[in-house]
């Protein structure tokens, strides 16, 4: 009985969480202007969201969820699961996005790209036990990723607009799309019903492991930040323009202090 009471509480807070977002997206244009209103020519292009009315609401929603059910998912992994662990976890997952890593790089025709997806695939198959380890970053090729989104904006595809779709949080339409490209370049698409469900585990282990590694980072912004909603949606396109660029093959720049990357 005390289970289902705490279920009950927890379908309650979503439930009421859900009406929020729809009344926040009402509101949302009202909102929106004010931001607008009150910021300088030179920060207008950074408030350019058609949808900000809806994306509030999502975000609304997905904040909570956040709250409620992510965030202490990722506590209880970093608790519970060894460092060792999930180091090894995160080795194998970053291995097994390499052929759409492989394949984004040629289609963009970026030749450092190219040489660092494969350099990394075949240090780690041979040496890393195919991919538990990761002697690829010892020798100078760190975890990264390619993905069909870049490859459309290399070729000069425009975002778009900005997006916040419900559970899975931001995207443009050009990322979005891209991903169901990205979608038929993994094996795991063409294997068995076992292994489709090993790749749906996969996007939630994804998700949990991005929030625990950057448990601390984002508690801090939501407490620090003025507009909680902006941060994220700044950070968002400071991210995708870092992996566009391919900024963590210059050491000369240097992406957002998100870690995006596996450790």
């Amino acid at each position: 009985m005390r289970i289902l009471k705490r279920f009950g509480k927890k379908i309650r807070i979503f439930t009421v969480a859900a009406l929020c977002a729809g009344l926040a997206a009402c509101g949302g244009a009202e909102e929106a202007a004010k931001l607008k209103a009150q910021a300088t020519p030179e920060q207008a292009g950074a408030y350019a969201d058609e949808w900000e009315g809806w994306n509030r609401g999502v975000f609304f929603f997905n904040n909570t969820l956040d709250s409620y059910a992510l965030a202490p998912a990722a506590q209880a992994y970093n608790y519970s699961v060894p460092t060792a662990f999930r180091v090894v976890f995160r080795n194998f997952r970053d291995y097994a996005g390499s052929p759409v890593n492989i394949f984004n790089s040629l289609l963009q025709a970026d030749g450092t790209a190219i040489e660092h997806s494969f350099a990394r695939f075949f240090i780690n198959t041979t040496l890393g036990g195919f991919g538990f380890l990761d002697p690829a970053t010892t020798f100078g090729y760190p975890p990264r990723s390619e993905d069909f989104g870049q490859t459309l904006a290399v070729w000069g595809v425009p975002d778009g607009g900005y997006y916040m779709a419900p559970f899975f949080g931001p995207f443009t339409i050009r990322d979005g799309s891209g991903r169901f490209a990205d979608y038929a370049f993994d094996p795991l698409t063409y294997a068995g019903s076992e292994m489709r469900m090993m790749s749906l585990a996969r996007t939630g282990y994804d998700a949990v492991d991005f929030r625990a590694r950057n448990f601390d980072t984002i508690e801090r912004l939501k407490s620090s930040s003025e507009d909680y909603y902006v941060t994220v949606r700044t950070l968002y396109f400071q991210r995708r323009q870092a992996e566009i660029e391919n900024y963590d093959l210059k050491p000369e720049r240097t992406p957002d202090t998100i870690d995006f990357n596996a450790e």
